[in-house]
């Protein structure tokens, strides 16, 4: 290979990178319906390298989703693994803030499919009916409240989504707050 076609390499993966991240930090900003062109300024490239790199606003989601989708999903799988339910819930609440935070409104990708994406709506069920697994074993805990629901961890959820966009500043002070509320309002 020559060194050439290595540099070439090495500028297209820098400059999907730089894209990405962009796409991130706009679609935050801004939402999933941002121009593509204000990505490709935030990135300092032009439009025809985001379009050669995504050639269309919907594999630019996928893409940026992807990653949050991954991310979203491994949290939810530690918690399952963990041996006390409830610690495993309290713990993914806490990492779901922390993502939150870096990255506002990806980690709803954890139950909604994202716009533009392969992942189905099986997959946010199947999401969903872990989530669910999760809170019954908690629910069996002799030390957890045994009115805990599904829609109580979405009501936590919920509030950290909204501290982390309201006051990203106080965010993480704000969403252990919360967590912690949570906790106490769960066990007996």
């Amino acid at each position: 290979m020559s060194r050439s076609s290595r540099v070439g390499r090495a500028d297209a993966a820098r400059n999907r990178d730089l894209l990405l991240t962009a796409a991130r930090v706009s679609v935050a900003e801004a939402g999933a319906d941002v121009p593509l062109r204000v990505i490709a300024q935030r990135a300092g490239l032009s439009s025809a390298s985001l379009y050669r790199h995504f050639p269309s606003r919907a594999h630019l989601l996928a893409s940026v989703y992807e990653a949050e989708t991954e991310r979203c999903r491994q949290l939810l799988d530690d918690a399952l693994a963990a041996e006390d339910a409830f610690a495993g819930l309290l713990q993914a609440l806490r990492v779901f803030a922390a993502l939150e935070q870096d990255s506002p409104g990806f980690t709803v990708t954890l139950v909604e499919p994202a716009p533009g994406t392969t992942r189905t709506s099986a997959d946010a069920s199947a999401a969903m009916a872990d989530l669910r697994d999760l809170v019954d074993r908690a629910r069996r805990r002799p030390e957890v409240r045994n009115d805990l629901t599904l829609d109580d961890v979405g009501l936590v959820i919920a509030s950290i989504r909204t501290v982390a966009a309201l006051d990203p500043v106080r965010a993480p002070a704000r969403c252990a707050r919360v967590i912690e509320l949570f906790r106490r309002a769960m066990t007996t």
